[in-house]
């Protein structure tokens, strides 16, 4: 019997080549999702230390709203500054010997915020410029100060922002992760 075998075809996943052409397509595909979710910032300046350094790399949220004691990317005078959410619309605050007092919308009395983030060695209490009258924060805005209190240029100096003059949202993780980040980008 002279019949010719007939070869059971091989299934494309076995295939090296397809393998391959799937993880290069999927590493792309996240690699633009990512791209379009985040976005990478140098720190320039000490204004947020001690939590982040001049030269530290850190990744942005594109998306989202700010929360209160996020880390947030600002467009000021056409210059992009990084400070931290102190009050959000509605609240009032003030600072007294380096001590921040919030009231919170729909609340009758103010309460010191605890800010375990800073460090005295960036908050002289007895400068004036850690100390400061109530502002209220209108709807649609926030209250941003910078880590190093005795040298920041924040609200302190320009008032608040609105919501839309935020980049950005620092992400936890990019926080955990910003000597790694810093050590590959830097």
């Amino acid at each position: 019997m002279g019949g010719l075998l007939k070869q059971k075809p091989r299934p494309f996943y076995k295939d090296p080549l397809v393998i391959v052409i799937v993880i290069l397509t999927f590493i792309l595909l996240c690699r633009i999702l990512f791209a379009v979710n985040y976005r990478g910032v140098y720190i320039v300046g000490s204004s947020m230390n001690p939590t982040l350094y001049d030269g530290d790399f850190v990744y942005i949220s594109v998306y989202g709203e700010p929360d209160y004691g996020d880390i947030v990317v600002l467009e000021t005078d056409g210059e992009p500054i990084i400070k931290r959410v102190i009050a959000m619309g509605g609240d009032s605050v003030y600072m007294q010997q380096g001590v921040v007092y919030i009231m919170y919308e729909g609340e009758d009395g103010y309460t010191a915020l605890e800010e375990d983030y800073l460090s005295s060695k960036y908050c002289t209490l007895s400068l004036a410029v850690n100390s400061f009258d109530a502002v209220y924060v209108p709807e649609g805005y926030i209250f941003v100060l910078g880590d190093n209190r005795d040298n920041s240029k924040d609200s302190r100096s320009y008032g608040c922002f609105s919501l839309s003059s935020v980049d950005g949202v620092v992400t936890e993780w990019s926080l955990k992760y910003k000597d790694f980040f810093t050590a590959v980008y830097g």
